[in-house]
């Protein structure tokens, strides 16, 4: 188990979180990096000194960084990442389905994607979405996406929770502390959750930069700086802090 210090309640721990405050990628792997790069930066940050920042340099560009979880794998978990996005990424996205996927859940190989948490354009949805991926066939995206206007050159937060299940899985996206969108009794497969991804991996016609913070991975809620104190169950009710 991976643990990394994070600016919350001391009495917090998850399996694992990153503020990039250390101003490096102390307990990261860097993967696949192709007209893009990840490194640390000050340009932009949630809180502190630090983010993670993810520059697209070219269409279709591709750089992530890994972590590993646990071998044995989770069935039950939450993801939250602060998330600013430039209002140049948006404008590049210039065609119908261009997307960038910035988060991404996969089982211990890496050969698995749990969910993945894909920004783009959709006509038919409205205009810019954001939607859960998971790969299985007949079943891409667990939700048809909400509209996403947040390539504002600001902070938000997207938090995920996923119930792995082949007849009862569940799924919850909250952004900006508001349940966007939720569903039950899904078939969200079978593999269990053992590596966290960030980073890029578009289609065409995307570039510019993505910067992450505060980033927590966990099996089960989190009282505390940034998290709810109760889960809500109506679709648009928010959390407390």
């Amino acid at each position: 188990m991976l643990l990394c210090p994070l600016s919350v309640d001391s009495a917090e721990v998850s399996v694992w979180q990153d503020n990039f405050e250390t101003n490096d990628l102390l307990g990261w792997q860097v993967l696949n990096e192709t007209d893009a790069t990840f490194a640390t930066s000050s340009t932009q940050k949630y809180s502190g000194s630090y983010s993670g920042r993810l520059n697209i340099t070219a269409d279709a560009g591709t750089g992530y960084i890994v972590t590993a979880l646990r071998t044995s794998g989770y069935s039950t978990f939450y993801l939250r990442s602060r998330i600013y996005m430039t209002s140049a990424m948006a404008t590049s996205m210039a065609t119908n389905g261009d997307y960038v996927a910035l988060l991404m859940v996969a089982n211990q190989s890496g050969s698995t994607i749990v969910v993945e948490l894909r920004f783009g354009q959709d006509a038919g949805l409205g205009g810019y979405i954001i939607a859960l991926y998971n790969g299985l066939a007949g079943q891409d995206v667990y939700k048809s996406g909400i509209t996403w206007s947040a390539w504002d050159d600001t902070w938000h937060t997207v938090e995920v929770k996923v119930v792995v299940s082949a007849t009862v899985g569940e799924v919850y996206l909250w952004v900006d502390g508001v349940l966007e969108d939720s569903g039950t009794s899904l078939n969200t497969g079978t593999a269990t959750a053992g590596r966290l991804y960030i980073g890029s991996s578009s289609t065409s016609g995307v570039t510019d930069d993505a910067y992450f913070d505060d980033i927590v991975f966990d099996t089960s809620r989190q009282v505390g700086l940034g998290w709810r104190i109760k889960e809500d169950s109506a679709i648009g009710g928010g959390y407390h802090y």
